[in-house]
């Protein structure tokens, strides 16, 4: 990727242009300023602020002057160059001379880089962070960028300072039983560029939540537990609803909402209520139960939760691995008049009843545990896939080995380029 620092208006003084740039990433734009002048010789001094001291370059500055042909130009400048030096932590400054052969009264001249998809100064990131620490570490194919995968708690060194892409996911939340709804999946964070300067990072990755136990009145299924890393939180997952004829075990609240449970639209004591996103950034709220009997599934990082079917909300596509994949899925929730619900993609748990699947990801959620419709059933909901952050499947009616299935561990997954 490629930082760009805007023009920002120019001061003219004597034979001197001071063109001022304030730092910040931005796409596609055309920035460039023009001025008058009325000298034939030209000192331009280049200033940055607010610039991180992860990135330089070489600085290539092409130019142009409205209203004068290329002749009155002295024929041995085509550009101007020069080169970046940082003069503090977060400034640079360059200098760069010219003459023309004729004067330029009332002129415009246009200071821009030859890019042509833009007229910003362009700065190359510094990623010679030879980073240290995680479970898996390797290099892309060309061997130009380099991946950390954290699936445990460990410490992210970075010798040099430079500039990350960074993928966060909370822990999954548990799926409820007895008409248990599906379990949120874990908050979900990406950075496509992320400074860190050189030191040692504490990385801890939450937990998914436990599966509400088997039988009935309760509880929910448990929360999942947040992922820290570089001062950032990745929110746990809210735990599936309980219980098809009370209200008293509601979903709990989440980096995803988990999905409520029973038949709640029939009558209010018919189930718990579902679950709702705490930081809607990262994730979506469960799905409510409707009429008699049909629960609702966990919200995932890129949908809500459904309910009729129960299918876990599908979480959010990264390639950040190096292959495209999917993390932070709902939990399925269970069935009663109706199959189950399937997990959301990225690592969800199916619901119980029927043939219901595991969401795909960074590994694939468990299928729910089957069983009959309209019948105490007693059948679990299956378990998210581990490291992905997906909420638990939701366990059926009634009483006995129906337990909700456990929510999937988070992960950290740190990619950089190599110099």
């Amino acid at each position: 990727s490629v930082a760009r620092v805007n023009f920002a208006p120019p001061e003219v003084s004597s034979n001197q242009i001071n063109l001022d740039f304030n730092f910040h990433t931005v796409g596609d734009e055309n920035d460039t300023k023009t001025f008058a002048t009325e000298q034939t010789s030209f000192e331009v001094t280049i200033t940055a602020s607010n610039l991180s001291s992860f990135y330089e370059s070489p600085l290539t500055l092409g130019y142009t002057l409205q209203g004068v042909t290329v002749n009155d130009f002295d024929p041995s400048l085509s550009s101007l160059t020069g080169t970046v030096s940082l003069t503090t932590a977060n400034n640079f400054k360059a200098t760069l001379s010219f003459t023309v052969d004729t004067l330029l009264s009332s002129k415009n001249l246009v200071i821009s880089t030859p890019l042509g998809d833009s007229d910003a100064l362009q700065l190359r990131p510094i990623n010679n962070i030879a980073g240290s620490g995680g479970d898996r570490v390797y290099s892309l194919s060309g061997g130009n960028e380099k991946v950390h995968i954290f699936e445990t708690n460990g410490t992210f060194t970075a010798a040099k300072n430079g500039v990350i892409r960074l993928l966060m996911v909370g822990g999954g939340g548990g799926g409820g039983s007895d008409m248990g709804g599906g379990g949120g999946a874990g908050g979900y964070i990406e950075e496509t560029e992320f400074a860190v300067t050189a030191g040692s990072y504490t990385i801890s990755i939450g937990n998914g939540g436990a599966g509400a136990p088997a039988g009935t009145f309760g509880p929910r299924g448990t929360n999942g537990q947040p992922t820290l890393a570089f001062g950032l939180t990745a929110l746990g997952g809210g735990g599936g609803a309980s219980d098809h004829d009370s209200s008293s075990y509601p979903a709990g609240n989440g980096g995803s909402g988990g999905g409520g449970s029973g038949g709640r639209l029939s009558s209010g004591n018919y189930g718990g209520l579902p679950g709702i996103t705490t930081d809607p950034s990262q994730g979506n709220n469960g799905a409510g139960s409707g009429v008699t009997w049909y629960p609702g599934g966990g919200g995932g990082a890129g949908e809500p939760g459904q309910r009729q079917p129960a299918h876990g909300g599908d979480g959010r596509l990264t390639d950040i691995t190096g292959t495209p994949t999917y993390f932070a899925g709902g939990g399925g929730g269970s069935g009663y008049s109706a199959v189950g619900g399937n997990g959301g993609e990225g690592g969800g748990g199916g619901g119980a009843v029927g043939t219901t699947t595991g969401g795909s990801g960074y590994n694939d959620g468990n299928p729910g545990g089957g069983g009959s419709t309209n019948s105490q059933t007693n059948r679990p909901g299956g378990s998210a896939g581990a490291n992905t952050g997906g909420g638990g499947g939701g366990g059926s009616h009634y009483a006995s080995n129906n337990n909700g299935g456990a929510g999937g561990s988070g992960i950290v997954v740190i990619r950089y380029t190599l110099d």
